[in-house]
């Protein structure tokens, strides 16, 4: 097996997501209901989405709060009035959907960074 040391780790997953290592992370400051209200604006929505809609906007909003709010999948889903998988596998179709348009996460992450 090849192992790799703590720095090799932390200087190849840095470099696939394109950053160094001067730079401080990003940690989003909102609460899963603001977070909530500035997708939907985003969106245009007058009154909270349905359907598809929904569960696309659901997929955004766990993917941003876990990977960047510090918050768990079941509060995310607690939140959505939701079971946790349903938080889990929208957020890997999200992922999936992402790895083959890179632009797409990045101007997410961009649009976050902006609030």
């Amino acid at each position: 097996m090849l192992f790799r040391s703590s720095d090799e780790f932390r200087y190849d997953t840095l470099a696939k997501f394109g950053r160094q290592e001067n730079e401080k992370p990003f940690r989003l400051k909102l609460d899963m209901m603001s977070l909530w209200n500035e997708l939907i604006r985003r969106e245009g929505f007058k009154k909270e989405p349905e359907g598809w809609k929904r569960s696309r906007l659901m997929a955004e909003a766990g993917y941003l709060a876990i990977e960047y709010g510090n918050k768990r999948g079941r509060e995310v889903a607690d939140f959505f009035k939701v079971d946790a998988s349903a938080i889990s596998q929208a957020r890997r179709r999200l992922e999936i959907k992402w790895d083959k348009e890179p632009v797409a996460r990045e101007k997410i992450i961009q649009w976050v960074k902006k609030l």
